[in-house]
Parts: structure tokens; sequence; C-alpha cells
């Protein structure tokens, strides 16, 4: 603002005018317009009253670039901190906390956790000291501006992130002391504040808890795992999952809809792995509809088997009772009919996937997908589900 008030708005000459930084040309707008209205513009009316102000106060609209950018970005100068995206990330911060906290894991014996526990601690002190405002970032776009002014800007920006990440090693400091004096470096810091409108936690489930409770796939010792409390919440969010799509459009098609669900061709494929654990022929294990000797030419023999173990992963996921009989044979009949077979053009698709979420791990850049992608060439479409 110091530096708004700085600028002679009213000496300016037309090529001085011209490269104002809309930032400034906001802030200034904004004063006018407080001088002449009680509150800042909330109606649609007054944010048009508004971007006119931003207008009156070029020398030609038409040829300022930076007046164009002002309109263009005219919101930033009325939306308050308590905005949507900033109770979001606040709402987040609690929601991660909670879960790590609501975890079974040992917390003590992984160090990584350890360090995002503290940075998330940190992070809702911050929050709350701020009203909500996360940690500038200090950058800023590019812009129609003078050299002279776009650097005073940048520096300014930059001024207040190092102080914003000043702020936020002194609540980490006071958390590793309750925390063993965990470490966290200071490019973490940075990395951790530059994302705090991405952040969250992704774990993954072991495959024992993905397939116990299917009889033939596990021990009995292994199915006791199955049905705490994480087994219950993905049971629920699949059976949302399942709801939403009988409930979007018309109820003649829900059937169609259903069949290409990718979540029911999961089931299918437990349902083949489950087919091969329990399959011997001539003491070698086979998947439905794979031909091993030349007199067993005749894949629908499969169906029927492969149905009964579909129904068995169907009643593990407590979802018998939603896919009707007429759907579990279809599924089946397909499956057997593929024989476990490679599709070329399906697997350069699911390996293109798979490579790019490769690189997101070890990049350690953007939220890798969680946790079963599922693709249905058929239909040409995906899912991604919580197992």
């Amino acid at each position: 603002e110091d530096l708004a008030n700085s600028i002679p708005w009213e000496t300016l000459d037309t090529k001085d005018h011209k490269h104002v930084p809309y930032p400034l040309i906001l802030i200034k707008v904004q004063q006018l317009y407080k001088q002449q209205h009680p509150a800042m513009p909330k109606t649609y009316a007054e944010k048009q009253q508004f971007v006119q102000l931003i207008k009156a106060q070029s020398k030609d609209y038409i040829e300022e670039l930076n007046f164009q950018e002002a309109v263009q970005n005219a919101y930033l100068a009325y939306t308050t901190t308590n905005n949507s995206n900033n109770a979001a990330v606040a709402g987040n911060v609690a929601r991660l906390l909670q879960k790590i906290k609501d975890s079974n894991n040992d917390n003590n014996n992984n160090n990584n956790l350890q360090q995002f526990t503290i940075l998330l601690k940190a992070l809702a002190k911050f929050l709350q000291a701020h009203d909500n405002q996360p940690p500038l970032q200090g950058k800023i776009p590019d812009m129609t501006a003078s050299t002279n002014l776009y650097i005073q800007l940048q520096t300014l920006y930059k001024q207040q992130s190092v102080d914003d990440l000043e702020e936020m090693k002194q609540y980490i400091g006071n958390e590793q002391q309750q925390s063993n004096n965990v470490e966290i470096s200071g490019q973490d810091l940075q990395t951790f504040c530059a994302n705090v409108h991405h952040l969250d936690l992704l774990e993954s489930r072991l495959v024992r808890d993905e397939i116990g409770g299917i009889p033939g796939n596990t021990t009995e010792e292994e199915d006791q795992v199955m049905y705490n409390d994480k087994d219950k919440a993905v049971l629920q969010d699949l059976k949302e999952a399942w709801q939403e799509v009988i409930e979007e459009g018309e109820e003649e098609t829900a059937n169609s809809r259903l069949e290409m669900l990718p979540m029911l061709w999961y089931f299918g494929l437990q349902a083949c792995d489950l087919f091969y654990n329990n399959s011997s022929t001539n003491q070698q294990k086979r998947y439905p509809g794979v031909i091993v000797n030349a007199d067993d030419s005749d894949y629908q023999a499969d169906v029927p088997v492969l149905q009964a173990c579909l129904q068995k992963v169907l009643q593990r996921y407590q979802m018998a009772d939603n896919v009707p009989a007429d759907m579990s044979n279809k599924i089946s009949a397909e499956l057997c009919r593929y024989g476990n077979a490679e599709i070329h053009n399906v697997a350069a698709i699911v390996g293109g996937v798979a490579s790019q979420e490769a690189i997101k791990l070890i990049t350690a850049q953007y939220v890798p997908l969680y946790h079963t992608y599922i693709y249905n060439g058929i239909a040409s479409t995906g899912g991604v589900y919580c197992f």
C-alpha cells in the first residue's frame, strides 16, 4: 500500500501510466471505492461499479494493458482473507491432523510422518494467527509493468515470504521440542509452504488387508484383519460410489452404466485371482479361459466357476445384494472369454498411467493416484478407488 501511495498518479506521463503494475492499480482503486462506499463490493452491481472505477482511472483503456489486467483481476481487491480457498486450507489441515491422530500407525517410528505432523501443526498455528491466510509464496506472475516497479513489488513479496517462513520456523521449533527434535530442512519447509493448497496424506493398504476375508485367498488368521475401522470406511465409500452411478441418469439405463463401472471389473479381476488360487489342472494353476490342454477348448465351462468366485468377492465387499445375477454372469463370461490376454493398446494406456505415477513418486511432485486405478478398455473409462 505504501508503494501504491508513493506513485504520483496525477503527474505520470503516458508511458509510465501504462507500466504501473495492476496490483498497485487495484490498491489505488480500492482506496477510492472506500471513500465512496461504506464497504467493499459484494453484489454483482457493486462489483461492476468497481470495474468501471478501474477503467475510469486509465488514460486510454484500450491501449493500457495494465488496466486491462487490473479489470481481469479485480476480484482480488474485494475478496477478503477469509475466502473459500483459505478456509479450505484450514479445514484440510484440521482433517489431516485428525486423520494422523486416528491412524493406527506408530508415528514414533515413521520419520516422514513425524515431519509432516510437525509442519501441519505449525501451519495450523500460523493460520490461526493470520486469519486463515497461509504463508506467502513470494512469487508474482508476469505482468505489464516497468522494470523498476516490478522489482520493487517482487522485493516486497519476497520479504513477506521470508518473514512468514521465519514465523513458521518458530512454530516448528516449539513443536520439535515436544517431538524428539525431528529435523526439518529449510528446503522441506519451503516446499511445504509452496504447496499448502494441495496437502494430503496417502496411506496405502497391505495387499493382505485388501483381499482379506475372501475364502481361498487368505488364511483364517489373515481373515481376521478385515473389518477394522479403515476397512469399514472403504466399504462405505464403495457403496456410496455405487449408489451415485445408480442415481444419475434414467433408471432404465442404470444397469448398462453399472456394467461399465470400473469398480465392478475390479471385483471381476479379484475373482480371477481367486479362480487361479483355487485351480489345479495337472498341478498347473491357470486363470479362467486360459487353455492349458488341447482338449479344453471351451472357455464357457469356466464361467459358472468364475461366477461363484465373483460372488465370494462381492460378499467380502458387502456388495453381493447390489449386483444382479445376470450382470455377474456377463462380467464372468467376458473375463473368461478374454482368457488373461494382454491387449497391446490397453497395456499401453495402463503402462502410461503407471509410468506417470512412478514419475510423481520419484520426483516427489504432484499428488499420485490414491490408490487403485482400474481402466475399462471396453468403455474407455477409468476409476480410482481406495480398496
